[in-house]
């Protein structure tokens, strides 16, 4: 078998492994999303639960000043000061879940990355992103070696690094601009 050949029965060999990496990384790309919109906390939540412990005071001053009459009122302040916290722990209860899907993801992953079908590769190559785009110039024919591949996708990371600087310039001028 020549260099291609090899190459090429190498691409193919980690196909499935590159599919199985995207599919890890996009579920764990969603669940970091969730522990973000998760973890925001803002006026809404201050207000509801600041209500919250204005009504669990109120139950407390309730049974305080009327003894056991106060009983009833009590439980009426903290059926109403309940659910927002009820709420709040079942958020803070999933930000944990999440957490531990994704250290779990991660180990799956470095599972993954550690397969001896990718043993050729880098490490630092060993994305479900670099794969498929090393797997793409592999069967359009952009590359006949890893070496041309690994060059192929350094120049187009590079080229989007570039871009992505020019854009962010860009944005900083016309902020500047307008001050």
């Amino acid at each position: 078998m020549n260099e291609k050949e090899i190459f090429m029965a190498n691409v193919n060999n980690s196909l499935p492994l590159a599919q199985k990496l995207n599919q890890l990384e996009d579920e764990m790309e969603q669940l970091s999303e969730e522990i973000e919109r998760k973890k925001k906390f803002g006026c809404l939540w201050a207000m509801a639960l600041g209500f919250s412990a204005l009504m669990a005071i109120l139950g407390v001053v309730a049974i305080l000043a009327y003894g056991l009459k106060g009983f009833t009122s009590m439980l009426f302040f903290f059926a109403i000061a309940s659910p927002p916290v009820i709420l709040l722990v079942l958020r803070l209860k999933r930000i944990i879940t999440c957490k531990t899907k994704i250290q779990e993801l991660e180990r799956n992953i470095a599972n993954i990355q550690g397969d001896i079908s990718l043993a050729l590769l880098p490490t630092e190559y060993r994305t479900g992103s670099c794969l498929n785009a090393i797997i793409g110039y592999a069967q359009n024919g952009r590359a006949d070696t890893l070496k041309e591949a690994l060059n192929i996708l350094e120049n187009e990371m590079h080229q989007q690094r570039m871009e992505s600087a020019a854009a962010v310039g860009a944005y900083i001028g016309a902020q500047q601009g307008r001050n």
